[in-house]
């Protein structure tokens, strides 16, 4: 018997609630071995694209003082990063994506006295 690819095409957030084809897989009858390999080398979780941007303006005060300000940014551009897909065959959420990896967009302001 041929293995079948369980890879899906698409954009994962179309793939959600099936990130890969479930039907591929079946239950083993006792005590026997299957026909799956260890690691599926294409079936991926979705990659990350996280965004981190920092800007310092140092402003002189005095030949001692200086004061610096900083504006940062996490996920910058507030993008997703999905979470693994459930792999338990014995769930009924068997390859979907319940999750999120990463965090909203975050600001932080912030002033530093440089002497």
């Amino acid at each position: 018997m041929e293995r079948q690819n369980p890879t899906l095409s698409g954009a994962v957030q179309d793939r959600l609630l099936r990130y890969f084809n479930t039907s591929v897989f079946t239950f083993n009858a006792p005590f026997t071995f299957g026909n799956a390999p260890r690691v599926m080398p294409n079936l991926r979780c979705p990659g990350i694209n996280n965004f981190d941007m920092s800007l310092f303006k140092n402003t002189k005060i005095n030949e001692r003082f200086q004061l610096q300000f900083r504006a940062e940014s996490f996920n910058t551009f507030n993008r997703v990063q999905f979470g693994v897909a459930n792999t338990n065959i014995n769930s009924s959420a068997f390859g979907v994506v319940s999750s999120q990896q990463n965090l909203p967009r975050n600001l932080q302001l912030g002033l530093r006295l440089l002497f």
